[in-house]
């Protein structure tokens, strides 16, 4: 609802697309964020822009995992227990996954890590 993202400061852009579908599901490695692949590919990751995911499908799958567990509907970031717990409560309300596995591929890893953004995502376990 346009007047409830308002009264929260956000507009309606200030949402994160949703999933508009259950299949091909994936999770933004960075900030967990859930979305189709269509969506991914579309317009990358409401949170991450820098990630660049949306400029070819080899980004989308460096940069979104297909291993991931649970899902939150986030709302209201600032007054949601569940996302200071997830850590995503800086982050545009969206579904987000609360793990997600696998790893960026090493300049990402690098960028970040000189840029100082955390990330979410957890190697696989052998």
């Amino acid at each position: 609802d346009d007047d409830y993202l308002d009264e929260l400061g956000m507009g309606s852009d200030g949402m994160a697309d949703v999933p508009r579908e259950m299949k091909a599901l994936r999770a933004c490695k960075r900030c967990s964020l859930v979305k189709t692949l269509t969506q991914f590919t579309e317009k990358g990751c409401d949170n991450c822009p820098f990630l660049r995911i949306q400029e070819s499908a080899e980004r989308v799958h460096e940069c979104t995992s297909s291993y991931f567990s649970g899902t939150i509907a986030m709302l209201d970031p600032r007054s949601s227990w569940v996302a200071k717990w997830q850590r995503i409560d800086n982050l545009k309300p969206g579904i987000y996954a609360i793990d997600v596995i696998g790893e960026f591929p090493p300049q990402d890893q690098e960028y970040m890590a000189d840029q100082g953004i955390a990330w979410h995502c957890k190697p696989a376990t052998k």
